[in-house]
């Protein structure tokens, strides 16, 4: 790639190319990031959307992270690019909670895509907002009406985060205070 001057073409087009042959590939990762961080003005959205392409296919989340990031900024992503950001934001430790508001910008731009509720709802409960997990989860029930199969795991899902909801976290087991130790469940009766 050639760096006097700089060319995020040429940077961009070299790393698809060397991923793409699965070639030289410590380079081509190194030119994606060059590509997806140098950000000027006059760079392709679609040339952008191709780095972030290529940058998930090879788990380049930084790269992705970067080059969605810059159509995020430009007012220019869709809702493919929006879902493709809250992925790359996912697969790094710290940012689900970011990755859970891009899929409900995204779900915003496509409200035909149910699916982006429920992968919200699926970061929601991870992160142990529950509530609003069950909720999502519902409302993925509702509009996406998947088969019988998912609608009855989800529904689980949805009353075990109804009950994680209203438990206090810290909440040690109930116990028999007569023995100092944990309460045995009752039989029960037939």
């Amino acid at each position: 790639a050639n760096k006097i001057p700089q060319s995020v073409t040429c940077e961009a087009e070299a790393a698809i190319t060397m991923f793409g042959a699965k070639q030289q590939l410590a380079y081509a990762k190194h030119f994606l990031l060059e590509a997806a961080n140098a950000q000027p003005a006059s760079t392709d959205d679609g040339l952008l959307r191709r780095i972030g392409e290529t940058a998930i296919a090879n788990s380049q989340y930084p790269a992705a992270r970067s080059a969605y990031g810059v159509l995020l900024a430009r007012e220019v992503a869709t809702a493919d690019d929006l879902e493709q950001f809250a992925l790359a934001l996912q697969a790094e430790r710290g940012n689900a909670d970011e990755a859970a508001d891009v899929y409900a910008r995204a779900y915003a731009l496509a409200p035909s895509r149910h699916e982006l509720l429920r992968k919200r709802a699926t970061l929601l409960g991870q992160n142990g907002d529950h509530t609003r997990a069950a909720d999502l989860f519902q409302a993925y029930i509702d509009k996406a009406k998947p088969e019988d199969k998912i609608k009855l795991a989800l529904e689980q899902r949805i009353t075990m985060l109804r009950a994680e909801a209203n438990t206090p976290a810290s909440q040690p087991p109930p116990s028999d205070p007569a023995k100092g130790k944990p309460a045995k469940p009752k039989p029960a009766k037939t």
